[in-house]
C-alpha cells in the first residue's frame, strides 16, 4: 500500500493526534452527458486513521476537489447482496487504529466531477467533529479484482 502525505505537516503526526496511512482510492470512468454533464459516478476511498491523541474523535466526512460530496460509508450484506449504507460518522476511540477496507467502512466519493485512472492523485479533506480537518493526498491505484 501507498502511505498517505499530510500536506503541509512534513512527516510527522497531525496536530491533533490524528495519523492517516495506506490511503488508496479506486479509479472511475465518469460519463459525461449533453452539455458536460457529469453523471451520479462514484467510487471508494480506503485509508488508515490512528488516534494517538488523548481524546476520542469522529471522522464525519470531508471534501474533495473531483466530487460533489465526501461522506462515510460501510458495505452491509442483505443475504447474498451488498449495498452501502451512509454512517452519520466514525468514532475514532483513543490508541485504536481504523482501518477502511474493500468490502467494510470506507470513504465513498459521489457525484465525480471527472475521472480518476491508475496513476493519479486526489487531496481529500477529512472533516472531524472536534478537531480541524486533515488534508491528504490520495493515489488512484488499480487494484485488480480487489472487490468492495
Amino acid at each position: 500500500m501507498v502511505a498517505l502525505s499530510f500536506l503541509g505537516c512534513g512527516d510527522g503526526p497531525a496536530p491533533t493526534g490524528l495519523g492517516v496511512t495506506n490511503a488508496w482510492a479506486r479509479p472511475r470512468s465518469v460519463p459525461v452527458g449533453p452539455l458536460g454533464v457529469t453523471t451520479g459516478t462514484q467510487t471508494a476511498v480506503y485509508l488508515e486513521i490512528h488516534n494517538g491523541d488523548t481524546v476520542p474523535h469522529r471522522l464525519l466526512g470531508g471534501h474533495s476537489e473531483v466530487a460533489g460530496f465526501v461522506e462515510v460509508h460501510e458495505t452491509v450484506f442483505d443475504g447474498d447482496v451488498a449495498r452501502m449504507q451512509r454512517l452519520n460518522g466514525l468514532d475514532l476511540p483513543v490508541g485504536e487504529t481504523i482501518r477502511m477496507s474493500p468490502g467494510g467502512v470506507h470513504i465513498m466519493l459521489r457525484d465525480l466531477r471527472r475521472s480518476l485512472e491508475p496513476g493519479d492523485t486526489l487531496s481529500l479533506s477529512l472533516q472531524f467533529s472536534d478537531s480541524p480537518p486533515t488534508l491528504v493526498l490520495v493515489p488512484v491505484l488499480d487494484m485488480g479484482g480487489v472487490g468492495g
